[in-house]
């Protein structure tokens, strides 16, 4: 994060400085040292190409230019880079080491000391050059371990932002779909009790039915048995005593079966009273369950609206 937005800053400085060839080569030298940091090596060197071009006298540039061409497997090119920036290194050296002699001086007749020419000073510094490029390189090495160190903490808190939305939409997905199949099951469920209490509706009415047909052959078989009866007061008040008796006898054995074919039609109906009592109290429990599903549904739906 931080080295993309250095780049983005060097970027619009350079808009603002045309013309001002040191600091665009400096400002170039920036966005390529961001770029390498973060793996974009090619990029890179097109700034330190820039560089290069607006300041050829600077060694610094062309060391970025060689790391950068290592970077992309430019062997050859990467060390005629360094070498350069050695040369330009040696030669600024010399020049300082020349300003720090004693200048020549004819007082007193004697010439003043003879000045090595810059590649003997260049030689005795050999070892302090070697040893400054060396820490040079070292530098840059932690500049670079740096730059790949942010850019790899960068690129976890982008995979762990990533990671956390996925999770976050995975969950609301997971919440709705869990809302969906528990609207469905109470649906079901509405729809099983709705059935059934249709079902049990249908059966109380068969047993309404029943218990009517019941009550018309109660009516019948007591229409019948006082028939009889009056038929019996008839024949035994009459003549011809025997005759009468023995029908008498029959009447009172089919008034004997009207009264147990009255007794189990009477059975028949309380065993009838009995079921429509237990159909009718199914349905009260089944209306119940409706309505607290109404209301479950009703609340599934209302999250789901809210949500």
């Amino acid at each position: 994060m931080a080295l993309a937005s250095a780049a983005r800053e060097c970027t619009r400085e350079l808009c603002r400085c045309r013309g001002d060839r040191p600091r665009m080569a400096e400002l170039h030298a920036q966005r390529g040292r961001c770029l390498l940091g973060m793996d974009r090596a090619r990029e890179a060197l097109r700034d330190f190409d820039a560089a290069v071009h607006l300041a050829p006298r600077s060694p610094t540039y062309w060391q970025l230019r060689s790391l950068a061409r290592s970077r992309l497997g430019d062997g050859g090119r990467a060390a005629f880079d360094a070498s350069v920036s050695v040369e330009l290194d040696a030669e600024r050296l010399g020049q300082i080491f020349a300003t720090l002699l004693p200048p020549v001086s004819g007082a007193g007749g004697r010439a003043a000391p003879r000045r090595p020419p810059p590649e003997e000073l260049f030689d005795r510094a050999r070892p302090q050059l070697s040893q400054a490029s060396r820490r040079y390189r070292e530098r840059e090495e932690e500049r670079r371990l740096e730059a790949v160190r942010e850019a790899e903490v960068e690129a976890e808190a982008r995979a762990a932002a990533a990671a956390a939305a996925a999770a976050e939409r995975a969950r609301q997905a997971a919440a709705a779909e869990l809302e969906r199949l528990h609207e469905q099951y109470v649906e079901l469920e509405l729809a099983k009790i709705r059935a059934q209490m249709e079902q049990s509706a249908a059966y109380a009415a068969t047993l309404a039915e029943r218990i009517r047909a019941v009550d018309e052959g109660l009516a019948h078989d007591e229409s019948e048995r006082a028939v009889r009866e009056e038929e019996v007061r008839v024949l035994e008040g009459g003549s011809a005593a025997q005759r009468r008796s023995r029908r008498a006898a029959l009447l009172r054995d089919e008034i004997e079966a009207i009264q147990g074919n009255s007794a189990r039609l009477a059975a028949r109906r309380q065993e009838l009273q009995q079921s429509t009592r237990q159909a009718v109290g199914q349905a009260e429990e089944l209306r119940g369950k409706s309505t607290a599903l109404m209301r479950e549904l009703r609340s599934v739906q209302q999250r789901g609206a809210g949500g």
